[in-house]
């Protein structure tokens, strides 16, 4: 789960959600911290100063990473960690997908 906190008028913001966009990243939860004092308050007890603060979850809500500002860097890797999901799910849902065919040549 991808948890976004952000601002208006915030050129970083902007930068990350069309950067998030682009990769077809969508955030689970977004939340405006000039509106909502709870996500400013969760902002600062992560450490983070600047907006936008992306946090990633568990689905059990336990937080495995975030962090502030515009980081094409994190965005890339939350898109390969999704591609990764999205094969392994394929792959459980239909357990041929990625293996290699049968050798079919008869037995001499």
């Amino acid at each position: 789960m991808i948890e976004y906190l952000s601002k208006p008028a915030c050129a970083q913001c902007d930068a990350s959600e069309r950067g998030m966009a682009r990769r077809g990243i969508r955030p689970d939860k977004r939340r405006d911290m000039s509106q909502d004092s709870a996500a400013l308050q969760l902002a600062i007890d992560l450490g983070h100063r600047q907006a936008p603060v992306t946090i990633v979850r568990e689905s059990d809500g336990t937080i495995i990473d975030h962090w502030s500002g515009f980081r094409p860097d994190k965005i890339m890797e939350l898109a390969r960690a999704a591609a990764t999901q999205v094969q392994s799910n394929a792959a459980s849902q239909n357990p041929t997908v990625g293996t290699s065919p049968p050798d079919l040549a008869p037995a001499i």
